[in-house]
């Protein structure tokens, strides 16, 4: 939930529980799922998705 925001939930389970595991966290909608070894480390960098100076195939990033 909310993936790298301030806000972020992370959830953790096995493949065999983590639909449930969502579901009873409350997330209902869209959720990012990594699965094996990604999880064994802390993440370098937050997303850029919602930077807005980030450009990508829908919107031109802008300059601060």
């Amino acid at each position: 939930y909310h993936a790298s925001w301030l806000d972020q939930r992370i959830v953790r389970g096995t493949l065999a529980d983590i639909a449930a595991a969502t579901r009873a966290a409350g997330i209902t909608r869209t959720a990012i799922v990594l699965v094996g070894f990604a999880l064994a480390r802390p993440m370098a960098h937050a997303s850029k998705l919602y930077d807005s100076r980030f450009s990508h195939g829908y919107r031109e990033g802008k300059a601060e």
